[in-house]
């Protein structure tokens, strides 16, 4: 139903004004829930010239809840941690997962148009990657590395065989 208006004049086609708005409401079988408006405003001056002394709205309020859906791709999130070494890279701590947003909306409407939308609830499916970064020194020095030297090569005496200490 569309807004609805009545200009209430000092005589009706029956001959009688109705006398409150809800006689004229059910005059014309005008039934408003609860959550309607009914709006009384004075006559223009030409409607006043007519014998109008009001006119009556009635608008059509509809409050509903709306449940909408949609796809929800999954975040990423970093953690430092300082126990790890930098030069270790990226660990997986979890990975990530894509989900489903869902809202729950209080829509009002006032003769079919929307006047009023809020957000009741919303959840979020997704599950967000974490991923593990080291802040760690790393001990070694960051330049080429010195060759390694081998071990002296020392031959052994073969068990047994005499030393040139112990000849004399």
């Amino acid at each position: 139903m569309v807004a609805t208006s009545w200009k209430v004049s000092t005589t009706t086609a029956t001959g009688t004004t109705p006398t409150t708005v809800g006689k004229l409401l059910a005059t014309h079988d005008v039934r408003p829930d609860s959550n309607d408006r009914i709006v009384l405003t004075p006559p223009a001056a030409a409607d006043k010239k007519a014998g109008v002394v009001a006119t009556v709205t009635v608008h059509k309020v509809d409050v509903t809840k709306k449940t909408t859906k949609a796809a929800s791709k999954a975040g990423t999130v970093v953690k430092k941690d300082s126990h790890r070494l930098a030069s270790a890279g990226t660990k997986v701590q979890r990975a990530g997962k894509d989900g489903v947003k869902t809202t729950v909306q209080r829509v009002t409407t006032i003769d079919g148009k929307v006047a009023d939308r809020k957000t009741l609830k919303t959840t979020d499916t997704a599950v967000d990657a974490i991923l593990v970064k080291g802040t760690k020194a790393d001990p070694r020095p960051a330049g080429p590395r010195a060759p390694r030297r081998s071990p002296p090569r020392w031959s052994r005496p073969a068990a047994g065989a005499a030393t040139s200490s112990s000849a004399s």
